[in-house]
């Protein structure tokens, strides 16, 4: 008896021949079939293998892009959240370069990988639906090769057709091949529905997410532009340059006051009466400020010089304590209503009361958290970008106008302005950020003062 032995990749073909003739038509047609039915579930098996590294590079790439979505997705977000808005005539603009920023550079670098990462999905499941058509297919050539196969090699006219071929040799070696094809099939099955849930429950939602970029996008942009209004903050006052008659009442009642201020290098010190609180009154501040513009060392004693104090807070008024004044509503309305002239801001000694007039009016509204931790004794706020990027726009406002204020005064602004941005800066740990965050600079403080007052 000869034993044929061929090797078809999936498995080895042992067919054993009674004789040592050649194989009759029959018998040649019925071994080429059986051969091509071992191909046909060969090519099954390495296109199921390429469909599971296939879902291997899926996962990976999701598992590797998932974390810098969420970073860029934040990235995008603050920079639309905190970009300056500003108006063309009936077009609003965000300028993306402004607080929580990184470069240009690395921003539209960012937007490029976002769009690449779209392709990329888009990449990666046309050929998982393809490899997995594809395989759905050849399993049902497969089931009808195998069928027709089947019907033609056990009809009782095939059994007369059987003259060299070892007929039960040759069911043992198909009941192999049967069980062989079963595995493949169950591992296809299988995997199918673990493939699935992933699919369905992972990668589908993590690219649904990224397609829906431009429409999240869209929406930022849209709430920037509803928000411009509270950015440009149209109800910062601007104050000019004051020309005070030396006789006037201001002069009269504190020019004595700011040269004895100076003299003894103290700054001056401010007795708020509770009724100037009630009614708003900053009369008292402004006139000493003016009062100081006309008095070069003055000028310079009382920037970052002025200390207040309120000492005659009615009991009856709600606070968390008495140390805690910024928790009363009318002293949040009065330096809300100080903030009006951010440039005030510079003349405040305590950084805790000067910061206040920049940001009381966030309170009040309740677009800036006031946290209480009672037990511990603390109240702080729970500043979020735009609340930042509107106090550095408020700040940059009140910088602007304070070059202007010390202009022809011999007193130079800018060790001044750079003190308050980076006072801000380190109370708003911007410095330990990575990328650190942009704020302004002095530099664009003086261009936008040169343009606005054509100095």
């Amino acid at each position: 008896m000869t034993t044929i032995k061929k090797d078809k990749e999936l498995r080895t073909i042992y067919l054993m021949y009674e004789g040592v003739g050649k194989v009759n038509a029959f018998e040649d047609k019925l071994i080429k079939r059986y051969e091509n039915l071992h191909d046909l579930v060969w090519d099954i098996s390495k296109n199921i293998d390429l469909y599971t590294e296939k879902m291997e590079d899926m996962k990976a790439h999701q598992e590797e892009w998932s974390a810098w979505v969420i970073k860029a997705d934040k990235l995008i977000e603050k920079a639309v959240r905190t970009g300056k808005v500003t108006k063309d005539g009936n077009n609003f603009n965000i300028e993306l370069n402004s607080i929580y920023m990184p470069s240009g550079e690395v921003f539209g670098k960012m937007m490029q990988d976002y769009y690449a990462l779209i392709n990329k999905n888009n990449e990666i499941g046309q050929e998982m639906n393809t490899l997995q058509l594809g395989i759905n297919e050849a399993f049902q050539d497969e089931y009808q090769l195998y069928m027709d196969f089947r019907t033609e090699y056990t009809s009782d006219e095939a059994q007369l057709h059987f003259e060299e071929l070892n007929f039960l040799r040759f069911c043992d070696d198909l009941s192999d091949f049967v069980a062989c094809t079963s595995n493949i099939h169950e591992n296809w099955f299988n995997n199918s529905i673990e493939f699935k849930e992933y699919v369905v429950g992972t990668f589908n939602p993590f690219a649904q997410y990224i397609g829906e970029f431009s429409e999240r996008l869209q929406k930022l942009h849209q709430d920037a532009i509803e928000r411009s209004e509270i950015i440009n903050d149209p109800k910062i006052i601007r104050v000019k340059n004051y020309e005070l008659p030396a006789n006037s009442e201001q002069m009269t009642k504190y020019a004595t006051m700011l040269d004895e201020a100076g003299v003894r290098g103290n700054g001056i010190y401010l007795d708020m009466s509770w009724a100037a609180i009630e009614r708003n009154d900053t009369n008292a501040i402004m006139d000493i400020i003016r009062v100081a513009q006309h008095k070069t060392e003055a000028l310079r004693n009382i920037i970052y010089g002025i200390q207040l104090k309120f000492s005659d807070i009615p009991l009856s008024e709600p606070m968390g304590s008495r140390e805690n004044i910024f928790l009363s509503p009318k002293i949040l309305a009065w330096f809300a209503h100080l903030g009006e002239i951010p440039m005030i801001y510079f003349f405040i000694r305590d950084p805790g009361s000067g910061g206040h007039s920049l940001f009381a009016d966030m309170i009040l509204d309740g677009s800036l958290e006031v946290i209480q931790k009672p037990a511990e004794g603390l109240t702080y706020y729970g500043f979020e970008s735009p609340n930042i990027n509107i106090i550095f726009n408020r700040l940059f406002e009140g910088s602007v106008h304070f070059l202007e204020f010390c202009y022809g005064t011999g007193v130079d602004p800018r060790p001044h302005v750079e003190y308050a941005v980076q006072n801000f800066r380190t109370g708003f740990q911007l410095d330990e950020m990575f990328p650190r965050p942009t704020t302004f600079h002095y530099s664009e403080v003086e261009v936008e003062w040169k343009r606005m007052y054509n100095r």
